[in-house]
């Protein structure tokens, strides 16, 4: 170890041979994760504002393996990991706030089972019906007996293409 260089944020090293290489330590992440190891809190907000933004990412993967999720979802930039962090976190509106940014067919159906869970059931059905997934759709509508959401999803199915759950119902429904 040769040193240590402030000014550009940098180790130096020497190898066996005299080949001298350098690293890039960011002093303010290092203080940063020492103090949410002591779990000082306090000091770990003071110095977050100096970490760069590029850096946010990885120092909430940190607080994540920490056990700190809620920190983490905070600190993160991420979009897909802070749509894992509040997923996992039970964050129903932030889960679908995201997922509106994003909006992929997997994000959504993972919205539909959060939603499920928490027995939001309209936003359920949206975001089933934006994930796509019929069966998902007909299984919700017939468990809450609501002829009108079968009506809608037998049409919106027949126009995707999907005519077993079409078939099955517009049967329901009693449209032979």
């Amino acid at each position: 170890l040769l040193g240590y260089l402030p000014d550009v944020n940098r180790v130096f090293l020497a190898d066996a041979e005299l080949n001298v290489i350098s690293y890039n330590v960011e002093l303010s992440i290092l203080q940063y994760q020492t103090a949410v190891m002591r779990q000082d809190f306090d000091t770990a907000n003071e110095v977050l504002p100096s970490i760069p933004k590029s850096a946010r990412p990885r120092v909430a993967h940190f607080l994540e393996k920490q056990g700190f999720k809620k920190q983490a979802l905070a600190v993160t930039t991420d979009p897909e990991h802070q749509f894992d962090l509040a997923l996992q976190l039970g964050e129903l509106d932030k889960v679908v706030e995201i997922a509106k940014e994003i909006d992929s067919v997997e994000k959504w159906r993972s919205v539909a089972d959060l939603a499920t869970k928490n027995c939001e059931l309209k936003l359920a059905s949206e975001a089933l019906r934006k994930a796509k997934d019929h069966g998902g759709l007909l299984l919700l509508a017939t468990s809450a007996g609501d002829s009108q959401a079968v009506t809608n999803l037998a049409n919106d199915a027949e126009a995707e293409g999907k005519f077993n759950v079409a078939f099955l119902s517009h049967m329901l429904t009693g449209n032979l």
